[in-house]
């Protein structure tokens, strides 16, 4: 056996060893330099750049006999019921994008539709139908009778034309951009606000402006109440937007920030369905005026 004295000599020897490695430990930091290593650049926030799809592409409507049109995003081909075919001007894969996230659907007769293999879903007439969180390729509209109707569809799962999202209008935008430096921040806020109440079939305008001369024009905001009698019609230039429109919910449409050049008139009109019938709403344009930049 090991006496008892011995065993605590040894641990108080052991624990003032310990003390002086950690002291010579301490001293071995203190010179020799550590070096620091630079915190890695942030990386720049990039905003995912979202694609539309129009059919017809020029923002009007198609006109088509019974059958089914399909329209694939994908390759931008569309088959319509009578065999011929048509392209879109553009297509899922010239951006690398692999399904259309959010779509709508205007018609003016009673159609069906389904995405890809989905099971199909009926349209009323004069609807305006949207879903959005959608993965599909394939859109295919089944008519009994000739049709009209308008298809809009974007890689944004949020994105839903009911709402009437800004960047919807901004290729027909671009057409009037006619100036190069950067929009002013400056420039005269304007707006226009109107009511029309009554019964007529034909357009009454609720909003309009024209640019002066030696001006260019910045709209804001365009904004209009919603009545299910009412249909609506917005013109910028010589470019019609959107006709015979129903609305279910009161619309407000922000544009992105593009020029509209001198002369150009906007025009925000609304008549009675063709049922006839009362209705009453008002109408807004917001939007400024600066002087051109020689």
């Amino acid at each position: 056996m090991v006496p008892d004295g011995d065993i605590l000599d040894r641990l108080r020897g052991r624990e003032e060893l310990e003390a002086v490695l950690e002291r010579f430990a301490e001293k071995i930091a203190e010179k020799i330099a550590i070096p620091t290593v630079p915190a890695a650049p942030a990386l720049p926030v990039v905003e995912r750049e979202y694609h539309y799809f129009t059919y017809p592409s020029n923002g009007t409507k198609k006109t088509v006999g019974k059958g089914i049109t399909q329209i694939d995003f994908f390759t931008g081909k569309i088959t319509l019921p009578d065999g011929t075919e048509e392209m879109l001007s553009d297509s899922l894969r010239n951006h690398e994008e692999p399904f259309i996230k959010s779509f709508m659907i205007d018609v003016d007769h009673d159609v069906v539709f389904w995405l890809d293999n989905s099971g199909k879903k009926p349209i009323d007439l004069d609807d305006l139908h949207g879903e959005t969180y959608q993965n599909f390729r394939i859109l295919y509209i089944e008519t009994t009778e000739s049709t009209t109707f308008f298809v809009w569809a974007c890689t944004n799962p949020e994105a839903f034309l009911r709402r009437f999202k800004p960047a919807i209008f901004r290729e027909v935008v671009n057409e009037f951009n006619v100036k190069v430096n950067p929009i002013s921040d400056t420039g005269d806020p304007s707006v226009r606000l109107g009511n029309y109440a009554g019964s007529s079939t034909t357009y009454q305008t609720l909003a309009s402006f024209t640019i002066p001369a030696n001006y260019y024009g910045v709209i804001s905001e365009i904004s209009f109440t919603a009545d299910s009698l009412a249909r609506y019609k917005l013109s910028i230039g010589t470019s019609i937007q959107f006709d015979n429109i129903k609305v279910v919910a009161p619309p407000s449409i922000r544009l992105p920030p593009h020029d509209l050049g001198t002369a150009k008139t906007t025009t925000l009109q609304v008549k009675s369905g063709s049922v006839g019938g009362n209705i009453d709403v008002n109408g807004l344009i917001s939007f400024k005026l600066v002087p051109s930049v020689a």
